[in-house]
C-alpha cells in the first residue's frame, strides 16, 4: 500500500471513531444479552452454559441459528443468530443475569430492554432485583410474534448489584422466549472521565478533514509531475 493510501485509510478510520464518541451517551450493562456466544448444533435446540447468565435447571435452552421449528425465528426475523427459551425441563424454572452498576454512575435511572414471545406459556414475568428494595416486575405477554418491553427503572445507585431474572408463565417445557436484553445507564460522566485522563486526545473532524485534504493535494501534484 502506497503512503498516501495509508494515510487516507488512517483519516477515515479515526474520523469514524471519533463520530461514534461524539455520538455515544449510553452504555449496554447486560452480557451477552442476544445469547449469541455458545453456538452448537445449529439446526437445532441445545441446552447449554451461556456466557453471562444463570439457571435453577443448570443450563440454558438456546434456539440455534437456522432451527426454525414451530416458526421460531429470533427477533431480527432472520434464520441467523440465536435466542433463548426459559423454560427447559419445566415452567418453573427462571434464568437471570447479574451485573454492578459503575462507581462512575451518578443518575438514578436506568432502561430496561428486551424481546419476548409466548410460545405455550400464557406469559411470562421480567423482574429487576435491586439491593434494600422492593423487586420491579413486570408481566407481558405476545402469544405469536415477538414483542418489546421498554420500560424505565428507577432507584439505581452507583456500586448496586442488579439481577434481570425472567420465568415463564406455564407452557411446561414449551415456555417463553426471550431475545435482544439490554440494560442501559448514562455513560456521558464516564466518557467526561476518559477524555480527561488520555494521554493524547484524538484529533477534531475539523483537523482531520483538513488532513484528507493535503494527502489529496499531495497526490495529484505527484501525478502531475
Amino acid at each position: 500500500m502506497k503512503l498516501s493510501q495509508f494515510l487516507l485509510s488512517l483519516v477515515a478510520v479515526a474520523g469514524i471513531l471519533c463520530s461514534q464518541a461524539a455520538s455515544a451517551g449510553l452504555m449496554n450493562l447486560v452480557v451477552n444479552g442476544e445469547f449469541e456466544a455458545s453456538r452448537t448444533n445449529p439446526l437445532r435446540w441445545t441446552a447449554t452454559d451461556v456466557e453471562g447468565w444463570e439457571s435453577t435447571e443448570g443450563k440454558i435452552e438456546i434456539w440455534n441459528e437456522s432451527f426454525l421449528w414451530d416458526g421460531r425465528l429470533g427477533s431480527d426475523g432472520q434464520p441467523t443468530g440465536q435466542h433463548a427459551e426459559i423454560s427447559w425441563k419445566t415452567d418453573t424454572a427462571s434464568i437471570w443475569t447479574s451485573f454492578t452498576i459503575p462507581d462512575w454512575f451518578d443518575g438514578s435511572e436506568g432502561l430496561f430492554r428486551f424481546n419476548y414471545q409466548n410460545r405455550s406459556a400464557r406469559g411470562l414475568w421480567a423482574r429487576v432485583l435491586l439491593p434494600e428494595s422492593a423487586p420491579q416486575e413486570f408481566y407481558v405477554s405476545s402469544r405469536n410474534s415477538w414483542s418489546l418491553l421498554d420500560a424505565s427503572i428507577e432507584g439505581l445507585s452507583a456500586g448496586d448489584a442488579v439481577k434481570l431474572m425472567f420465568t415463564s408463565d406455564g407452557g411446561r417445557s414449551r415456555g417463553a422466549h426471550i431475545d435482544q436484553v439490554e440494560f442501559f445507564i448514562d455513560a456521558t460522566k464516564d466518557l467526561r472521565l476518559q477524555s480527561q485522563i488520555a494521554d493524547v486526545p484524538l484529533p477534531g473532524s475539523a483537523t482531520l478533514f483538513a488532513l484528507g485534504a493535503v494527502v489529496l493535494g499531495w497526490r495529484r501534484t505527484v501525478r502531475k509531475v
